[in-house]
């Protein structure tokens, strides 16, 4: 099967999602052209993906030009089947595909949060968006939240919603090997040290780990035992951090460049924090769990679904004062949450492992190509 794939923002999680996912044995004779902004991005793919499997087309700067662009591919005739990642996408490539028939499926990596669509202008707004997503023949979220959570807004597109959870390629985290963060950061050795890993933006909730830390050294015994280092990167990266130095955090942070072996730097921390206000359904506490490292996250909608029935610690989103006590409970009892954590390892790894996701969008594929074909047929044929 020829693919054409498509993203118009595809940060981290999705470059990862189409390493993890497209780079699965199952899709071994499948051909992917992916139209993306390349900033790197087929450098990044050529370096974990075979060539002749998926290829990297720069998308067209602008609305129209992309429309046309996709459009163009469309009709070449080449491809068997059209899949969009993320909303912007896929609207624009529904647009691209009126008139046409050809199987088309929208993965879907993000939710809509409440409010998202105020007064009569985000009614509009609101019905546009069904109208263009209804012209899709599948609707994959990757995640069962996010499935619920677009049945919600849209109810009459329930019946093309099909979720397919996220996973990772867990042999990259079941390694035993560490990055020797405290020694790299001139940290004392019986430091805790929590990780955080996500964006300098609002969703990734920075400012709630921020001030739970800022709680926690109200405790005069703990001032000298925690640190957290941030791996982070962009956003508003320079403005948090000069809310740290304001504040006379600074000496408590420790920023380290963003970094592409994650497994080692992982087990680098002793607990990984995850301070989400909302995900699709996120990569990290897998991968975190996988790696056999503590977990604390909050309840958000997405994260809920994957740290549920596991040794997870988990806080409501935005509270401070829970996200505080948390990280003071693993503090006082590290060694037995490191326990729990290294034991869930095999658990973790069955859970959540990326070949049962390729196999599952493989069939839905399959079944999408087969559904649309007999749809296309003269009646009685």
């Amino acid at each position: 099967m020829n693919i054409l794939l498509t993203a118009l923002q595809p940060s981290g999680g999705i470059r990862t999602y189409f390493r993890y996912i497209y780079g699965d044995q199952c899709f071994e004779n499948y051909r992917f052209t992916l139209v993306a902004p390349d900033d790197g991005l087929s450098n990044f793919l050529g370096r974990v993906l075979p060539k002749e499997r998926l290829l990297v087309e720069p998308a067209k700067a602008g609305k129209i030009a992309y429309v046309r662009q996709m459009r163009s591919l469309i009709c070449s005739g080449n491809y068997d089947l059209v899949q969009a990642h993320g909303f912007s996408a896929g609207l624009l490539t529904a647009v691209a595909c009126i008139g046409l028939r050809i199987p088309f499926v929208i993965t879907t990596h993000d939710v809509f949060l409440k409010g998202r669509f105020p007064g009569f202008k985000g009614w509009l707004e609101k019905s546009l968006i069904g109208k263009l997503l209804s012209k899709a023949s599948a609707i994959n979220p990757v995640g069962r939240d996010a499935a619920e959570n677009l049945a919600s807004n849209y109810p009459a597109l329930e019946r093309k919603i099909f979720p397919v959870r996220n996973g990772i390629h867990v042999e990259s985290f079941e390694t035993s090997n560490r990055r020797r963060l405290k020694r790299e950061l001139e940290l004392p050795s019986d430091a805790v040290l929590l990780g955080f890993f996500g964006r300098f933006m609002g969703q990734k909730g920075f400012s709630t780990l921020r001030d739970a830390v800022e709680t926690c050294l109200e405790d005069s015994s703990l001032r000298g035992r925690l640190a957290v280092v941030c791996f982070g990167w962009g956003g508003f990266i320079r403005e948090e951090q000069a809310e740290l130095t304001q504040r006379g955090l600074t000496p408590w942070f420790h920023f380290v460049d963003h970094t592409d072996d994650m497994a080692e730097a992982l087990r680098g921390v002793d607990i990984a924090v995850m301070p989400s206000r909302w995900e699709a359904c996120p990569l990290l506490p897998m991968e975190a769990m996988v790696s056999g490292v503590p977990v604390i996250a909050s309840d958000c909608i997405g994260m809920k679904e994957v740290t549920e029935d596991t040794p997870a610690l988990s806080f409501a989103v935005n509270q401070v004062d829970e996200l505080a006590s948390a990280i003071k409970y693993s503090v006082d009892n590290l060694q037995e949450r490191k326990q729990r954590a290294e034991a869930f390892r095999e658990t973790a790894a069955r859970r959540f492992d990326a070949k049962d996701t390729a196999k599952a969008l493989r069939t839905l594929f399959e079944s999408t190509l087969r559904r649309e074909c007999a749809d296309s047929q003269p009646e009685g044929v």
